[in-house]
């Protein structure tokens, strides 16, 4: 599991933030038992159980940020393409997030370009995905350059009438652009990846915003956090993600709560748009007595 300091298994005081390089992140810490652990699913890391709303969501500004060294862009996709592919498929082979083709283990990522892959932004990149948020391990995602291309910018959604939908993958699943329920056009990926995109987006409408990254649009966050929410408790967290999201944090220094404990989606609600727009500062971790 993710590296994760033991205080956040309930809302009391913090341990040291972590300010070294990545290579220095510590193994993970124990977490103590919640209230309540009896009646969570298996895996599930109890974060700040006694927190709702807008109250959790201010506190989760500082965990996802706690540690945090970015990556510069060329090392980000050399790892996605490597570390991570080898963390979260047996064999090492690449996946791509849309379709589930895999291809190889590969060297890095100018070998994954001769193969057809390129990088995944799941928060656009003309919505304010730049800085250390391009970078985001916990956010970027290997993909096959056609179907990234037909995502473009779009929102994620659920599709009722299909534009365009991908092969099959193995287990019949497919990715769709089409028209919601209203009207707009979404994209709807794949069954198997639902829960892990949703909750990369709830982490980076916890751990970015306006004040840290100018240009920075919660416009698509506005029309799919319900689909997102729903993802999120319906697809909760796999091994393959876990452990995809541990080796993030051994890279980058920060963890993705949501995919420690995936109660924090339906916890904070609403209350991650709030964040997104930048409504909501960041609360500082009480310190210890």
């Amino acid at each position: 599991m993710d590296t994760l300091p033991a205080h956040l298994g309930t809302a009391g005081p913090p341990a040291g933030a972590g300010a070294g390089a990545p290579e220095s992140v510590a193994a993970p810490a124990a977490v103590p038992p919640a209230a309540g652990d009896a009646e969570r699913p298996p895996g599930v890391t109890p974060i700040l159980d006694a927190l709702t709303g807008a109250e959790l969501v201010a506190r989760l500004h500082e965990v996802a940020r706690d540690g945090h060294v970015p990556l510069t862009y060329n090392d980000a996709r050399d790892q996605m393409f490597t570390t991570l592919a080898r963390a979260s498929h047996p064999s090492g082979r690449v996946e791509a997030v849309f379709t589930g083709r895999t291809i190889p283990a590969v060297g890095g990522r100018t070998e994954a370009f001769g193969q057809g892959f390129n990088t995944e932004h799941l928060w656009p990149q003309s919505l304010g995905c730049r800085r250390g948020l391009r970078s985001d391990l916990h956010q970027v995602k290997p993909a096959e350059v056609r179907p990234n291309e037909i995502r473009a910018n779009h929102p994620f959604g659920s599709v009722v009438e299909v534009l365009w939908e991908s092969d099959p993958d193995g287990a019949g699943e497919t990715s769709r652009l089409g028209r919601d329920a209203s009207g707009r056009v979404v994209f709807e990926p794949r069954e198997s990846m639902r829960g892990a995109i949703a909750r990369s987006m709830m982490y980076v409408a916890t751990r970015y915003g306006p004040e840290h990254i100018p240009g920075f649009s919660a416009a698509n966050f506005a029309v799919e956090l319900d689909v997102l929410l729903g993802w999120n408790e319906l697809h909760p967290p796999t091994e393959r993600e876990r452990a995809r999201s541990a080796a993030a944090t051994r890279l980058q220094g920060n963890v993705n709560p949501f995919v420690l404990d995936h109660t924090l989606g339906t916890r904070a609600g609403s209350a991650l748009l709030d964040a997104a727009r930048g409504a909501i500062p960041p609360a500082p971790v009480p310190a210890a007595a």
